[in-house]
């Protein structure tokens, strides 16, 4: 999905995004959560000026690695999002402060050097052009400031999407991935921005209630314009595998964070 107002529709509020994180209540290994493992891998630093585009409904930032100091800018082409994370991350009652904007990752609305950190999390493969969009992270950095992005392998959660290929015809890979995956991700960072790191991390869901499969399933094109036959395709599929399976539909997760840091103004590549 890159098209403007397909994504502004898709993401007018969190309730679609929230039957896909419904998701990973099932995680076999819990451990760190996903938010405060992003917190731990990006250790921002205490006081920084903060631009998180594409935010959503800002759940991120309940997380309890954040230092508590950080100003915020919470940034999406949804206006309902940005008003949903604002209101959710004041709620929090912790950062210094907190801002909200709506803007276009294309073409972000905020001057040159303007914050010590971007953050871009498992947004990027919804832009028409995930390069000019990082071309303006990097341009709103100050020197030396991180530029931090999350996305999925290739191979994230492909035993669902191997359901979606035989329900309704699309690959069975991560459509994310596909459009800007880690290593796509990996190499567009390290084109434009110095120490560049990146660090991935795997669950497994063991998931025993077939519904919430075919709810995420459904909270996107194709899977939410399914027919009735398509849908009881669908169901039959993940019916026989619990079945064949003592009850457990087991998917398996790969997610990054790749970040690096603006070079200094003398060195910027032309």
């Amino acid at each position: 999905m890159s098209n403007a107002d397909d994504i502004r529709g898709q993401y007018r509020d969190s309730s679609k995004l929230a039957r896909r994180a419904n998701l990973h209540k099932y995680a076999s290994s819990p451990g760190v959560s996903w938010f405060d493992w992003i917190a731990q891998k990006a250790s921002l630093p205490d006081s920084t000026r903060v631009l998180d585009v594409g935010c959503g409904p800002g759940w991120m930032w309940r997380a309890g690695g954040f230092p508590s100091t950080l100003d915020i800018t919470l940034a999406d082409i949804s206006d309902g999002m940005v008003s949903e994370a604002v209101t959710r991350v004041r709620g929090f009652g912790r950062y210094r402060s907190v801002e909200g904007q709506q803007a276009d990752a294309a073409s972000l609305p905020f001057g040159d050097h303007s914050f010590g950190a971007v953050l871009a999390c498992h947004m990027l493969y919804h832009v028409s052009d995930p390069g000019s969009a990082l071309d303006e992270m990097v341009r709103v950095l100050r020197p030396g400031g991180m530029l931090i992005v999350t996305t999925t392998g290739i191979d994230n959660m492909s035993e669902m999407y191997e359901l979606a290929h035989a329900a309704w015809g699309t690959p069975a890979t991560d459509p994310g991935a596909e459009r800007f995956g880690l290593e796509v991700a990996s190499d567009a960072l390290r084109a434009r921005l110095d120490d560049v790191e990146t660090s991935t991390v795997s669950n497994v869901l063991r998931v025993t209630d077939g519904e919430d499969i075919v709810a995420a399933l459904t909270s996107y094109p194709p899977g939410e314009h399914a027919s009735q036959h398509q849908l009881g395709t669908l169901r039959t599929m993940i019916t026989t595998r619990l079945m064949a399976e003592n009850g457990v539909f087991s998917i398996t997760t790969r997610q990054g964070l790749i970040k690096g840091r603006r070079r200094p103004l003398a060195v910027q590549k032309s």
